[in-house]
């Protein structure tokens, strides 16, 4: 009976363990490319209260350039930590060898008076007089393969801000040195 036991025990793990590695083998998903630590230089708003923040590259595994980027951080004001992943809508060379990523994200709006998206035709007479939508957008300056020596090398800047239409909420001026992360591809 042991015999039975412990060969259906370890069965179960065998077929988990592959599970697993299935799971991180899977083409297609996004993984993390290059993460650092982030030194806050500048906040105003609710990103007074941020600390431990950190950003992490992503890319899809069919793509050449990153494609999305985490932002990380501790909410001191409540103790929550808050996990964004924001899509990367534009790459710019800066020149020098610096490439700018421009990463946003429209974010669900719990104020029923005001909108996250155009209304149907048929609402359109019962809007507010305004349109808000909140959004959360970071622009990360890549400064890893300058070829100018006017910066330190490693060096990442960054700008994340919160915005409700055309209010900034929120922002915050970062600052961190990246590292690969090296994952199973």
């Amino acid at each position: 009976m042991k015999k039975v036991t412990l060969t259906i025990l370890t069965g179960i793990m065998i077929l988990t363990s592959v599970h697993a590695m299935a799971r991180v083998l899977r083409p297609g998903e996004e993984r993390a490319i290059k993460g650092a630590q982030m030194t806050k230089i500048q906040s105003t708003g609710s990103f007074v209260s941020a600390e431990s923040v950190s950003l992490t590259l992503t890319k899809k595994d069919n793509s050449k350039i990153p494609t999305g980027l985490f932002l990380n951080y501790l909410n001191t004001a409540n103790g929550e930590i808050r996990t964004v992943h924001l899509p990367i809508v534009e790459r710019r060379s800066i020149g020098g060898g610096s490439v700018e990523y421009v990463a946003h994200l429209v974010l669900p709006n719990g104020d029923k008076d005001r909108r996250t998206s155009l209304p149907e035709e048929e609402d359109r007479e019962n809007l507010p007089p305004y349109y808000m939508e909140r959004s959360l957008s970071v622009i990360l300056t890549d400064h890893t393969r300058r070829l100018l020596t006017d910066l330190p090398a490693n060096l990442w800047e960054a700008r994340v801000v919160e915005s409700e239409g055309f209010c900034l909420v929120s922002t915050m001026e970062l600052e961190g040195h990246p590292e690969t992360i090296y994952t199973i591809q």
